[in-house]
């Protein structure tokens, strides 16, 4: 248990004899893929830091209806604010993959208070400082999320309604250097760019997403999966070089679809520096593009419903 905690980022810097304590006082826990660790409305009874594996966060929105809000991974901790209020969870933790978490139950950490006040104030002191991180970035998604949501509403035409997402994103997500929102065109089977940003001309003629190429397979992979379930995509510059070519350093995508359809994409990418994108920035537009389905969806049907009522007029004239 030792080691799991010294090899951990949050808590890797404490000293000896400090992580011994809290060792002592922590259980060593594992799930299977599809288990839940709690539910919404749980009671709050420990504090959890992911050893190895991925979790997913998740709240019920209706009856029908489960909301994925996050992924957590390797040296996350969650939990936390059973520490604080003792109120009952607020979300539901499930293992994405098989997961291996270390649980501080409130009892034992309450006791290491009252024992050792000064080691218990530093732990503390530490899980604040992640649980104000936390709840910045959980800020910038909900104000991503609420702007999204005016956009939809005031834009009906798809070229405004992908352009001003976009900005949204590139704005909101501080990383980006370029950006692109393409739409799935049916008639012709490709992607129109309806909207960019801070790409050259001559990177866009380079640009090649046909339905061939690996990166669109693994959009349409994504769709394969449950809707809690699909997030965006971190692409190693590695894996595919032809990105590399066209002067980007790191990339991030997210499918655009409404229900089981593919209705387009959206990709955000840094031009100097690698690795610059986190997991708070996949789960942020994942979102965006999650809310993007129905929108892009009722664009086209708006569309095609319009150039229906132009042919048939022309046609009176005839």
């Amino acid at each position: 248990m030792f080691k799991i905690l010294a090899d951990n980022p949050l808590l890797g810097d404490f000293p000896p004899e400090l992580l011994e304590k809290m060792a002592a006082i922590s259980e060593h826990e594992t799930y299977k893929a599809g288990e839940t660790v709690f539910n919404e409305g749980d009671p709050g009874n420990g504090i959890y830091l992911i050893q190895s594996g991925e979790a997913l966060v998740e709240n019920r929105v209706s009856n029908d209806e489960i909301k994925v809000l996050g992924i957590l991974d390797e040296g996350d901790i969650f939990g936390e604010m059973a520490l604080f209020d003792g109120e009952p969870r607020c979300s539901t933790i499930k293992a994405r993959t098989d997961l291996a978490v270390v649980k501080i139950s409130n009892q034992n950490f309450f006791r290491l208070i009252q024992d050792e006040p000064a080691d218990a104030s530093k732990i503390l002191i530490r899980i604040i400082v992640e649980l104000t991180q936390t709840l910045r970035k959980a800020d910038r998604q909900l104000l991503s999320y609420y702007e999204a949501g005016k956009i939809i509403a005031s834009e009906h035409s798809l070229q405004p309604l992908t352009v001003s997402i976009l900005e949204l994103l590139t704005r909101m997500i501080h990383q980006t250097d370029g950006g692109l929102f393409g739409v799935w065109n049916i008639y012709n089977l490709e992607f129109d760019i309806m909207a960019e940003s801070g790409f050259s001309t001559e990177q866009l003629a380079d640009f090649d997403f046909s339905p061939e190429h690996p990166i669109h397979q693994k959009l349409r992979d994504q769709l394969k999966l449950p809707l809690n379930e699909r997030e965006a995509l971190l692409l190693e510059i590695a894996e595919f070089p032809q990105l590399a070519d066209l002067g980007v350093s790191s990339l991030i995508i997210a499918p655009v679809a409404f229900q089981d359809k593919f209705l387009g994409f959206i990709l955000l990418a840094n031009f100097k520096e690698s690795g610059v994108f986190a997991k708070p920035d996949l789960n942020l537009l994942m979102g965006v593009a999650g809310q993007m389905g129905g929108a892009v969806d009722a664009a086209w049907l708006r569309a095609e419903e319009e150039g229906r009522r132009r042919l048939e007029k022309k046609r009176g004239w005839q």
